[in-house]
Order: C-alpha cells, then sequence, then structure tokens
C-alpha cells in the first residue's frame, strides 16, 4: 500500500511519517469518501472504483424494478379480469332486465289496443241495435243479454292478445278487468277518457272498462 502511495503522492516519500501519512491517504483515496486525485493512477483507481459502486447501484434498482414489475403483472391481470367479468355479468343482467321490462311494456299496450278494439264492437253492434229498435238502447238486464247473444256473437268481445272474454254489465258502478259498464244516457268525459262518465241525453251510452295495463277506459257513443 505504501509503494503505491508513493506512485499517488511522490512529493511526501522521504522519510517514515511522511510514508505512515501516505499510506493512510492512499487508504482514504482507495475508500472513495475523497475527492478524485490528481495523481493519474490514483486518478484512474478513484474513477474505476466509484464507476462500478455506480453501475452496482443502478444493477439494483433496476433489478427492484424488474421484480416490482413481475408482481405486479402476476396481480393485476388477474384483478382486472375479475372486475371486468363482474361489470360484464352486472351490464348483461341490467340489460336484460330492461329488455323484459320493455317487452312486457310493448305486451300489454298491446292488449290494451285489443281490449279497445273490443269496446268499439260493442259501440258499432249498440248503434246497429238503436237502428233496428228506433233509436231505443237496450236498457235492462234482459235486453242486454238478448244484445249479446244477437249482435255481438263468437269472439267479439274477445281480447286474443290477453285471452280475455268481457262481459257487458249494466250500470256497473266502477271500471274492473273482464268487464264492461254500460251505462246509456251517459257520455265519456271530453277532457279525461279515463275519467267517469258524466251524465248525456237518452240517445247516448258510455262504456267503461280497466285495461290490461291497469288504466281505466272510456268510449262513448
Amino acid at each position: 500500500m505504501w509503494l503505491l502511495g508513493e506512485q499517488f503522492f511522490p512529493k511526501l516519500a522521504g522519510d517514515g511519517r511522511s510514508n505512515v501519512c501516505i499510506t493512510i491517504l492512499t487508504l482514504y483515496l482507495c475508500s472513495g469518501k475523497h475527492v478524485a486525485p490528481h495523481n493519474e493512477l490514483a486518478y484512474t483507481l478513484y474513477m474505476n472504483k466509484n464507476s462500478i459502486k455506480i453501475i452496482g447501484a443502478i444493477v439494483l434498482v433496476l433489478g427492484i424494478g424488474a421484480i416490482t414489475v413481475l408482481i405486479l403483472g402476476a396481480t393485476t391481470p388477474k384483478a382486472t379480469t375479475e372486475t371486468s367479468s363482474q361489470n360484464t355479468n352486472e351490464t348483461s343482467a341490467a340489460d336484460a332486465a330492461a329488455e323484459a321490462a320493455e317487452a312486457k311494456q310493448l305486451e300489454l299496450q298491446r292488449q290494451d289496443v285489443e281490449t279497445k278494439n273490443v269496446l268499439s264492437n260493442v259501440v258499432s253492434a249498440v248503434t246497429t241495435y238503436a237502428t233496428n229498435n228506433r233509436g231505443a238502447f237496450p236498457s235492462t238486464d234482459a235486453q242486454l243479454a238478448q244484445f249479446s247473444q244477437t249482435y255481438l256473437p263468437g269472439d267479439a268481445l274477445t281480447n286474443a292478445a290477453a285471452t280475455t272474454t268481457y262481459k257487458l254489465a249494466l250500470n256497473a258502478t266502477a271500471p274492473s278487468p273482464a268487464v264492461i259498464s254500460y251505462q246509456p244516457g251517459f257520455v265519456c268525459s271530453a277532457e279525461d277518457s279515463a275519467a267517469a262518465p258524466i251524465a248525456g241525453t237518452r240517445r247516448q251510452f258510455a262504456l267503461t272498462t280497466t285495461l290490461p295495463s291497469g288504466v281505466n277506459y272510456c268510449l262513448s257513443s
């Protein structure tokens, strides 16, 4: 170490105390904790040693980074896949529920239309009855029953979409499913077809029922 020190610090070589100082300075410089020496050989050794330390530090950092990436790469895809699968299932369930609700709504609308057609059949039949009976409408249960048999044969009172056959009832107090209330001398409200009929003339009548969708409906002559 002393011989190496003579190469680093030639001006200090000579006596024993200088040789000790040379040895201590050489050890200190080679430890990498001092500024770079001016001697070319010492500077080269200093830079090589510090380069090795820097390279080692870089390799260590890169190694830690690679391990972190591998760990994250092994866990993140699984979590992402599970989350994506859960979101897909939730979306599919919501879409299925929405489609079912929409299909049900469309079916109810179709059944409502069929029920309104049934009431239109009754209006036409009552008008025909009045024409054949000097303008008189059925006004008793017996007349209404005879009217139904004669003027509403077959499936005239049947809602095929709802598989419901309606029954005519004279002056029923409230609309209900599968029952058509026939009220001579009344007329539907012009503002609201779901409202209760109001008093009309003797040449008017009103039909009311509850549609499959649950809404009350009135139709008059």
